[in-house]
């Protein structure tokens, strides 16, 4: 039995080493895998801190590129700011210069009028000039002429051997007129020469006949009768002319006193610019005299400052502005403001 229990004990022992044996190789097992695992986890950390790293300067790299983007898109703001100020500051230049220009060719533009103006005065001094030489020629001239006339059938008539048959015509009628009818012996004889004279000059072919036997000629007659149209030619441009420069010197002296305040020179030449009679039409210069007389109060130029509102004449158009001052000009007596408030049913 002892031997028996000895037996068993010693398979138990032996059992007991190979258990001992195998834990131990199990554990020793363990063991290794633990270093592996721990080496690995090693790995896996350091990897996983490279990681972090590179994220970190992905990160920091990110930041950088928003910051330099954001200083980018700032300068690049700034700069097209800067552009745009320098831009528009080139364009207010440029409109400053075209304004400059409009306003250099708009004096050059009076200043040629009036050099233009002047010159077509002195033109016309110089002609008048001479026309009032040619003039007291042409009295001398005429006066020979009459004393040609006076002791001839022309003479009898009253007219220059070079009239025309209407001429003629006409101061016979008007002499038979004026003496027919009437009595006295020197009457009475001289309306005989007249219709004497009639008889021969108011018929062509006794005419022709009668010039031959006072040595005129037709050719005569004809190369007279043409300075007598070219006379009469260049007296109708002289009283043009004339009336031109009497109108101008009365218009020098209205724009004077207008120039001095008076409101009805101010007034009368708004009308002159806005009717455009005797000189060109200019609203700008009508708008701008009647407003000067308008303010003093005078009615007409009120009324024809309303007109300039609702036409647009000189100014922008403005019913309101334009209808006040027509019943301001009605109110003050105007009578073409009065007749159009009428019209108007006010």
């Amino acid at each position: 039995m002892e031997e028996a229990l000895s037996e068993q004990g010693g398979n138990a022992a032996k059992r007991a080493r190979n258990e001992n044996s195998e834990l131990k190789a199990e554990l020793d097992k363990a063991k290794k895998t633990i270093k592996e695992l721990e080496r690995e986890k090693s790995a896996i950390q350091s990897e996983k801190e490279k990681i972090e790293k590179e994220k970190s300067d992905l990160s920091d790299n990110v930041s950088k590129l928003e910051r330099d983007n954001k200083q980018y898109d700032l300068k690049n703001s700034a700069q097209i700011r800067l552009q745009q100020d320098k831009r528009r500051q080139l364009q207010d230049e440029i409109d400053a210069l075209n304004k400059k220009i409009e306003e250099l060719t708009a004096e050059v533009e009076t200043l040629r009028a009036e050099n233009e103006q002047w010159q077509q005065y002195a033109k016309s001094e110089e002609f008048l000039s001479d026309t009032e030489k040619r003039i007291e020629a042409w009295t001398k001239k005429t006066n020979a002429d009459k004393r040609l006339a006076k002791p001839t059938l022309y003479g009898d008539l009253g007219v220059l051997i070079w009239a025309t048959d209407e001429e003629i015509e006409e101061t016979y009628n008007k002499l038979h007129k004026r003496y027919a009818g009437k009595s006295g012996d020197a009457i009475v004889a001289k309306l005989q020469k007249v219709q004497a004279a009639y008889d021969v000059l108011g018929d062509a072919q006794k005419r022709k006949e009668y010039n031959a036997s006072i040595n005129i000629t037709e050719e005569r007659i004809e190369a007279e009768r043409k300075l007598i149209a070219e006379n009469e030619k260049i007296m109708d441009e002289y009283r043009s002319q004339l009336a031109n420069k009497e109108f101008w010197m009365k218009f020098d002296e209205l724009t004077a006193a207008a120039m001095e305040g008076d409101a009805e020179s101010q007034y009368t030449l708004g009308t002159l610019y806005y009717s455009g009679e005797d000189i060109d039409i200019d609203y700008d210069q009508a708008y701008f005299w009647f407003k000067e007389a308008a303010k003093q109060k005078h009615a007409d130029a009120m009324y024809y400052l309303g007109l300039c509102y609702l036409n647009g004449h000189g100014t922008e158009k403005n019913e309101t502005n334009g209808q006040g001052f027509i019943r301001q000009a009605a109110k003050l007596g105007s009578k073409p403001a009065q007749k159009e408030m009428k019209k108007q049913g006010q």
